[in-house]
């Protein structure tokens, strides 16, 4: 069986493929105001999956317009991207 560590949260949020980038975007905006009302000075890390690379493109620049910082991770990256992107 499966388990996820108790540190980590994990959560799913269904809807249709166009209301994806903007319910993306409400919900960092959420996680964001909850950390500055917890005074959480340094923003906490999170991993968006994605199932084609085309689409993880996609939500990178979108995240980076917002203001996040974020990088893309998948398998047509270098091993030096890949490692990059995890630093």
């Amino acid at each position: 069986a499966l388990t996820v560590s108790p540190t980590v949260e994990q959560i799913l949020h269904v809807c249709a493929s166009h209301k994806k980038p903007r319910k993306l975007l409400k919900f960092l905006e959420k996680v964001r105001e909850e950390e500055r009302q917890h005074g959480i000075r340094q923003k906490q890390p999170m991993l968006v999956f994605c199932n084609k690379i085309k689409t993880v493109e996609f939500v990178v620049s979108t995240l980076l317009q917002s203001g996040e910082k974020c990088t893309a991770l998948h398998s047509q990256l270098p091993q030096a991207g890949r490692e990059k992107a995890l630093n």
